[in-house]
């Protein structure tokens, strides 16, 4: 007698419950079966790296109300769409990111340009300070029936030299102003509570530690970096870089690591606990570094500079190039620039009076994705991630169109750092010694 097996399944198993529903399709995924599985994917990764640059679309928008350069942002601690904005023509205005509105604009904030701006811990209220010798305290909203033009500050601090910089503390009414010397203050106190200075050059920034919040980083006009504590009330570490650092910022993850500016077109990323050789050294502008901030997560960094463009790091893998470079065609050197709460887009303050709005992934859609969208795309991050170190695939993801000028300034220096070589290359051969410089070997020395 001959047994016969007979195949059975439901047909709520294939069948679309819906007439919008998707079949569902079974799939052996035996490799055995699937002989030219690689070849495909590879196809699929040259894809995918090709639709990544056709939907490279990182610019948003731009808020063109100021009239003069955004000098300096500031982000609220709450709200991920609300941020400060401060120009050299000494106006203040707050902006509501997703809307494209101004919620406060307060012209003539200060006689002078304003060169700091901050949110209170509470943002209820923000701080701004101005070469006009003045800190002022201001209301983030306006009182019913009060316009912007009419408000006044609640409280106003008076100091005896210009300041350059304004920080305020992650979790009380402290702040720290710089300028001749950095100074530290109490919201509920007319006067500075501590002064800090060491040597005579004066103090340009200063930014307080996410976690250990008794600790300031401060950049200094002869080249230095210095680490103060406002708990013992004395300065901790002096180091000395080859050249001016113009931005310090904290990483909010890594409450050791900060980031560094620097006016040899480079960034560094130095160890609070060992500054005697940075970390990591990230080169590819071709001007001063002026501004520099970290993602939420701490993981990336964006950098604005005096060639006109945004650069954007990735600090957890080995590569010390950008990832990606923003610019627009009528954009001038970039002065401020802030990464957002919400991780999704980034913000640049440049010369031409623009407040400018950026995705910060370029080729990732704004809209809600479906469920199949979403799969879909981290797919093909995937199949991006296995398949980069193929010749095709990696030259996609590394094209990037930068302006002309930008572009021959990065000839001029490959051509240079090949005449150098060929310099020590010769000394060498006729029996010299040579130092070979390397770009980690920022820090001169370093004092206690």
């Amino acid at each position: 007698m001959v047994k016969v097996k007979v195949l059975s399944r439901s047909s709520r198993q294939y069948v679309p419950a819906t007439p919008g529903e998707v079949t569902k399709l079974r799939r052996n995924l035996n490799p055995r079966y699937h002989p030219m599985e690689r070849a495909t994917e590879y196809t699929r990764a040259v894809a995918a790296a090709k639709l990544e640059r056709v939907f490279a679309k990182p610019f948003l928008g731009a808020f063109s109300e100021h009239t003069d350069t955004v000098q300096c942002l500031g982000k609220h601690p709450h709200s991920v769409g609300t941020v400060l904005a401060a120009d050299c023509a000494g106006a203040v205005r707050v902006w509501d990111v997703p809307r494209r509105k101004a919620l406060q604009c307060i012209e003539g904030a200060h006689r002078h340009m304003v060169t700091g701006a901050t949110y209170l811990p509470d943002g209820q209220a923000y701080l701004t300070c101005s070469r006009d010798l003045t800190v002022k305290l201001w209301k983030a909203t306006n009182p019913e029936g009060l316009s912007s033009d009419e408000l006044k500050p609640v409280a106003e601090y008076l100091g005896e030299h210009p300041f350059e910089g304004i920080s305020a503390h992650q979790f009380n009414t402290e702040f720290a102003t710089t300028g001749q010397f950095l100074q530290l203050w109490d919201v509920n106190r007319t006067r500075p509570v501590h002064s800090f200075n060491w040597g005579d050059d004066p103090i340009s920034t200063a930014a307080y530690n996410r976690s250990e919040t008794h600790l300031l980083a401060c950049c200094m006009r002869d080249r230095a970096v210095c680490l103060f504590d406002s708990r013992a009330q004395r300065a901790v570490v002096k180091l000395y870089l080859r050249n001016i650092t113009n931005a310090v910022v904290w990483n909010p993850m890594r409450p050791m690591e900060l980031g560094l500016a620097n006016e040899d077109t480079n960034l560094y990323l130095c160890d609070a606990r060992s500054l005697s050789r940075p970390r990591k050294a990230y080169a590819g502008h071709t001007a001063a570094v002026l501004a520099v901030d970290y993602s939420p997560t701490g993981m990336e960094l964006v950098t604005g500079s005096f060639d006109k463009t945004l650069r954007l790091w990735d600090t957890k893998s080995d590569q010390t190039w950008s990832r990606d470079t923003y610019y627009a065609k009528r954009m001038q050197r970039v002065w401020s620039v802030a990464w957002t709460n919400d991780n999704n887009f980034i913000l640049s303050g440049s010369d031409d009076q623009n407040l400018r709005i950026w995705k910060a992934y370029s080729h990732k859609p704004l809209k809600k994705l479906v469920l199949r969208e979403q799969r879909a795309l981290q797919y093909n991050e995937k199949l991006k991630e296995r398949f980069k170190v193929f010749p095709e695939v990696n030259r996609l993801l590394q094209r990037r169109h930068i302006p002309k000028e930008v572009r021959a300034a990065l000839r001029t220096r490959r051509a240079m750092e090949r005449a150098e070589m060929r310099h020590q290359e010769n000394v060498v051969l006729r029996g010299g010694q040579v130092k070979k410089h390397v770009l980690r070997d920022a820090v001169l020395k370093v004092e206690q």
